[in-house]
């Protein structure tokens, strides 16, 4: 409107159409409402200036882009229809808008398209394509996905391309999450995103952080993300992302088994347009942590009518201890646990967990003890410090083994009823308590010296066992002397010394050694 000039004008007509998919990125509220309609000001006029028609293509293939961040994907479809051009650009945005329509039979096109758009685009629509081929194969093949990313972050680093090599930090990290439950991508992406104020992908790594140190037991690093992510999100009116930080509220107090505080959150997460799926899910747990069993199992099938979504275009978080409380309770067999095992969610440390668990019990319940064993190992290693997906384990496995005659039963309960005990969850505790009585175990008093694990190993999560164990681990003990010591298998030793190096930090035993001294204080004997 300020010039006279009909280049300059034109340039400046290409530059907002350019940035029209950020304003719906910045203004996400209306839908992408401005943006559509400043598309529509360019096009009338250039109309107007009798601009070239690949000038008014760009303008529609920009409206196709706010469509795609808007979640209009008919819409987009249609601009991209309307636009009349083809190339790597049109063809990435076309598999973008596909993708988002969640139809399995169109996935074979959407990878078509990005394929091709990663072999004959520009930089920036390589990055682009990489990122529509990751999202497509994440469900299949975590290792496929994860190459695709690795070469997103290259091509990113290679030209220059700040902000695709953040938003390729941010996917390596999801991607890691999911096969190992690690946070050290994560923190380095939200690290390089504080450094570049890039402030959308700095809200969905604490997201990330926040939702993986819940299932990590880090209870207080989990709070301090999500309360991060809402209170970034609160002041930028991302609604959408806000949801995400109540529900790891929710997560927070389901695991500890508070139901005024999950009902609380869960109000909360409704007010922000929070998912039925979610909303089930963490009021499942809550459940399974007042040992409510028929209204988790309730609940979960809930989550189960409101999981739309094709299962292997996402990473639902509910199977894995939906199928453990099923086949716990004689409700599911082999086939459910084929069907779920050969999944994608196989690929993911977290499922792979309770699946363990659950063909441990299946096996017990064959009469294939030592295979149960076996199994139960697994599960115990996997889950090497995790939270809910160990300790649930332990207390459903429990009598499951006592009744079949597998495993190390006791303990397991034993160590179920500690953590559950340590973090308030009394109804567990007092379930794993009286399992211990019936099979005539002697009944332990709570250990007076609890409050003697110094403080910041209690917040690591250590218990007043894995602490007797790093004490002797400290003094130089094998594991065969510290089992003698504390009456206890060898096995089950190395099992807290492992979750001990998990907790810590320490990648070897001299590293936890070195670790230790200082806070158990005194000299060690070398």
């Amino acid at each position: 409107a300020m010039t006279a000039d009909p280049d300059l004008a034109a340039d400046l007509l290409d530059a907002l159409a350019a940035v029209l998919p950020l304003a719906a990125v910045v203004v996400p509220a209306d839908n992408g409402a401005r943006a559509f309609a400043l598309g529509e000001r360019l096009q009338q006029a250039l109309t107007a200036a009798n601009a070239k028609p690949e000038r008014r293509a760009a303008v529609r293939l920009a409206q196709a882009r706010v469509a795609a961040v808007a979640g209009q994907w008919e819409r987009g479809l249609d601009l991209i229809a309307t636009a009349g051009e083809t190339d790597a650009a049109v063809d990435v945005v076309k598999a973008t808008l596909l993708l988002g329509l969640n139809q399995l039979d169109l996935l074979p096109k959407v990878r078509a398209l990005a394929e091709r758009a990663a072999a004959t685009g520009t930089p920036e629509i390589v990055c682009e394509a990489l990122e529509v081929l990751t999202r497509c194969t994440r469900g299949q093949d975590l290792a496929e996905a994860r190459q695709h990313v690795q070469r997103w972050q290259h091509t990113a680093e290679q030209h220059g391309l700040a902000a695709w090599r953040l938003r390729a930090l941010l996917e390596l990290g999801i991607t890691d999450k999911y096969l190992t439950v690690g946070v050290d991508t994560l923190l380095a992406a939200r690290q390089a995103a504080l450094d570049a104020g890039a402030i959308v992908i700095l809200i969905a790594a604490d997201l990330h952080l926040g939702a993986t140190y819940l299932v990590r037991d880090e209870y207080d690093l989990a709070a301090k993300y999500g309360a991060s992510a809402g209170a970034a999100t609160e002041k930028l009116g991302l609604h959408a992302l806000k949801a995400l930080a109540v529900a790891i509220e929710a997560g927070i107090a389901s695991v500890h088994g508070d139901r005024k505080a999950t009902d609380k959150a869960l109000a909360q997460l409704r007010d922000h347009g929070g998912s039925e799926e979610i909303w089930s899910y963490s009021s499942a747990i809550c459940a399974l942590m007042e040992e409510r069993y028929e209204r988790a199992l309730a609940e979960f099938d809930e989550v189960e009518k409101a999981v739309k979504e094709p299962r292997i275009l996402r990473g639902t978080f509910y199977q894995g201890p939906r199928l453990l409380v099923r086949v716990a309770h004689g409700l599911a067999g082999w086939p459910e646990y084929e069907r779920l095992a050969e999944s994608h969610l196989s690929q993911v440390r977290l499922h792979r967990t309770y699946f363990a668990w659950s063909r441990a019990i299946l096996l017990g319940r064959d009469g294939e003890a030592a295979k149960a064993g076996v199994a139960a190992a697994e599960a115990l290693e996997l889950s090497t410090g995790l939270g809910l997906p160990r300790y649930l384990g332990l207390r459903l496995a429990g009598p499951s083994a006592l009744a079949d005659g597998w495993g190390e039963p006791l303990e397991w309960l034993r160590e179920a009823e500690e953590h559950f005990h340590r973090f308030g969850v009394p109804a567990v505790a007092a379930a794993c308590r009286a399992v211990l009585r019936e099979a005539g175990a002697p009944q332990q008093r709570r250990r007076r010296d609890h409050d003697t694990v110094p403080a910041v190993l209690r917040k690591a999560g250590v218990t007043v066992r894995e602490y007797e164990v790093l004490r002797l681990v400290a003094e130089r003990f094998g594991n065969a002397e510290i089992a003698e010591r504390l009456f206890l298998s060898p096995r089950t030793v190395e099992r807290h010394v492992a979750s001990l190096k998990a907790r810590t930090g320490q990648p070897s035993r001299a590293g936890l050694i070195s670790y230790a001294r200082p806070l158990i204080g005194g000299s060690a004997p070398m």
